[in-house]
Parts: structure tokens; sequence; C-alpha cells
């Protein structure tokens, strides 16, 4: 058996496929930990995992995602993905000197492509690094990183997905490298480019935990990344269900569930206006919403507002999920058969809501078109429209696409190829 560490940073979405992997790794007889920044550190504990907390400031993190203009102010797929980078460069450093210190007693370091200091840490111990990761976004391929008509020619869409790809690279490469390079200097590194593309999975093995239903493998990827399929995270141990929240469900009426992704934040205008928006419009289908945010309890005569919930809890009992185009949000509306309308506002959201587009299972409003009005119509047609019935068809396959088992498999595999599995201690 051996000793793995598992990190990561960005989003709870994020966390959760390592804490599928790692449950199943540990499931095998493997000794698991976690190194995670101060935001996740309480909820990796929280599932019974030992955390190693990496150095960082959850206000400052939290002040990034604030000056993200969400999701009424402007699209920002460029500039939320440098506020988010921004708010961790200062700290990059000094977590890569410390990732590195514990790597030290583990036999495998795997990492999120989110986590930034990965790289560095495994460069300077030389330890056996993978990486798992679950949005297919940073892999450039012939698919469209945007939204398109449906109606696009299928020569514009490859012309518009090769000048799309492009523009993001030579953006990245201009304004957010530079951050994570500056940290790579003071550590003694060279620096490196595309740091949130394709740049900081590692060379030796790197695993994309997305479902083929919704993003397929592409000939373009680079030779190390193997696709397994989306590992979802079914522990949860602290939460329970409360009372009211139990009769709400329980409760005659078609259920959409409201959730702008753990990203984002309610306390701002922009926020509070997309749920005041989408609300109104559960309300006027006769249906009822459950918000998952930051506020909790009834917030209008047919809705209720929780700040988590498990979402294979309640999507199976739901008719639509109207969301930021997530990358687990998405996978898991896939597996529980439930049409999507999705409205991206940063980062991977558009090429999340393209995929789903295109697979069928959602419908896609732009930030020109939010109105009441204009969400209206969309959940209707996703409600009550071959959408619905799509959803159904694909989950079925999605279902056969769960790769918790097959991405430990690789791992332990890697692992024996480079010498790092041992007997039972």
């Amino acid at each position: 058996m051996a000793k793995v560490l598992i990190t990561t940073s960005g989003s709870f979405g994020d966390l959760s496929q390592q804490l599928a992997v790692g449950k199943e790794l540990a499931r095998r007889g493997h000794q698991v930990a976690l190194a995670l920044p101060p935001s996740l550190a309480g909820r990796g504990e929280e599932e019974g995992f030992l955390v190693h907390t990496l150095p960082g400031d959850p206000a400052a993190e939290g002040s990034a995602l604030r000056g993200i203009t969400f999701p009424f102010g402007r699209a920002a797929p460029f500039a939320s993905t440098r506020s988010v980078v921004a708010a961790e460069s200062p700290w990059l450093a000094e977590r890569a000197r410390s990732l590195a210190r514990l790597c030290l007693e583990y036999d495998l370091l795997v990492s999120s492509a989110t986590q930034l200091a990965a790289a560095s840490a495994a460069e300077m111990v030389r330890i056996p690094w993978a990486t798992v990761f679950i949005a297919p976004a940073i892999l450039p391929s012939e698919l469209s990183p945007y939204t398109l008509p449906n109606a696009c020619p299928p020569l514009l869409r490859r012309a518009l997905s090769r000048v799309g790809w492009a523009l993001g690279r030579w953006w990245m490469r201009r304004y957010v490298d530079p951050l994570v390079n500056e940290h790579r200097g003071a550590l003694g590194l060279p620096t490196r480019s595309d740091w949130m593309l394709t740049g900081n999975l590692s060379p030796y093995l790197s695993i994309l935990t997305a479902l083929p239903s919704f993003t397929p493998m592409s000939p373009r990827w680079p030779p190390q990344v193997h696709q397994t399929g989306y590992c979802p995270y079914r522990g949860y141990r602290a939460w329970r269900p409360s009372p009211e929240l139990r009769r709400f469900l329980e409760a005659r009426g078609r259920l959409v569930l409201v959730t702008a992704g753990s990203m984002a934040h309610g306390e701002d205008k922009h926020s509070h206006r997309l749920y005041s928006i989408c609300l109104g419009a559960v309300e006027i289908l006769g249906a009822k919403a459950l918000l998952v945010g930051p506020r909790e309890g009834h917030v209008g005569k047919r809705s209720m507002a929780v700040p988590f919930v498990p979402f294979q809890e309640v999507m199976p009992r739901c008719a639509a999920v109207i969301h930021h185009g997530g990358v687990g949000t998405v996978q898991e509306a896939m597996l529980a058969g439930v049409p999507q309308l999705i409205l991206p506002w940063g980062a991977d959201h558009f090429f999340n809501a393209a995929r789903a587009q295109e697979a069928g299972v959602a419908e896609v409003l732009l930030l020109r078109a939010y109105s009441q009005a204009a969400l209206l119509r969309a959940l209707g047609r996703v409600m009550d429209g071959p959408i619905a019935g799509r959803a159904g068809e694909v989950a079925g396959r999605a279902r056969t696409e769960v790769g918790t088992s097959t991405t430990a498999d690789l791992l332990e595999a890697f692992m024996r190829s480079q010498g790092r599995m041992h007997r039972q201690r």
C-alpha cells in the first residue's frame, strides 16, 4: 500500500473530485491525506480526512471573488480567472515550500489543475506526481470554447473554435502566466507557460474526470491525458436535511433547483437580482424553487434557500436546474437526468454550457438575454420541451461512465511503475 497526498485549490467542485478519489484509494487500503488552502480545509476535515492546511488568506480569496462582475455587469471568462489567480499568487511560493515538505512523507502527490503550487513542489522534491482534474475546458481541442448558435455552419464553428482557443491562450500567457512565474522565480525554478491550460498538468499522468457524454475525448489532447469519467462524491457525513427542508421537498409541486455555484457570493446587487429573477420565473410557472446559495430560509411563497445541499439528494426530485455552468453542476444534472437552463458568467462556464447544449440536455441564456421574460420563456421550454426527454436519455448512458474506480486503477498502476507501492505497514 502507499501514502498518498491529495491537494487542490479553487472551488468546492474541484475538491469534490479529490474527495471521491481519496475515498476510493482509502477503501483500497492506502493512507490518504489532503493538503488544502484555508478556504477548503474545514470541508475536508468534515469528511473525515487528515488535512494539512496550506498557507493562504480566505479573506483575500473572498475579496477577489467579490471583485468579479457577476453576473449582470459583464461576462468575464478571462477576468474572473485572473482575479482568482491574483488572490492566490502572493501565497504560491509559500504553498509550494509547504507542499514540498509534506511530500517528503508521502509516496504520491495527486493535484487538481487548479492547485498552482503542485508543479513546483513536485519539481523540488522529485515525488511521483499525477493530476486529477474535472475541467475539460483547459484542453484545447476542436470543440468551441464558447457557446455558439446551433445553426452556425460546421466550417464556421471550426474556424471560430480555432480563433477562440488562440485568443484564450494569448490572454492567459499575457495576463495570468506572469503571476504564477513570479513565485517560480522566488523558488529558483524556470518559468513555464499556459498555467491555466495544459501547463499545470503532470507530464507523467493526467486524468480527466469528465463524462464522455459531456465532453468526448479529442485526438488533440496531450498524450499523458486519460479520460475516466466523472467521479461523484457521495459522502457528506456532516450534512443532514433540516425538518423544514424535508417538508419543503415533500410538498406538492414541481421543483426547480437554482444555484450560482460555490464561487458565487450572494450579497452583491448582481447575484441578488439573478436570484430574484429566477425565483420570480419559477413561481409564475407554478413550480417551487430551492435556492442553493448564501442565505437560508423562505424567500418567497413557494421558495426556500439553503447554504448547501448535496446535489444527489435533490436533483432526482427536480423538473429543472437553473445554474451558472459549473463543470460539476452540469455533470451532476446529467447523471440525474434533469434538464438544465444555464446562465454562464465566468471562468469555464461558457465552454461547459456549450457542451451541455450540444448534448441536448440544456438551453443557454447569455448575458445580453437576461430578463425575467426571457428566462420565463426559456425555463418553460426546458421543463416541458424536448430537452426534458433528451436529459433522461443521456442520463442512462452517463451513469455507465462514472470513473472513480478507473481513476484509482490508473493511480495505482502509476505508483507501481514508480516503485511506490508497498506492503501493508
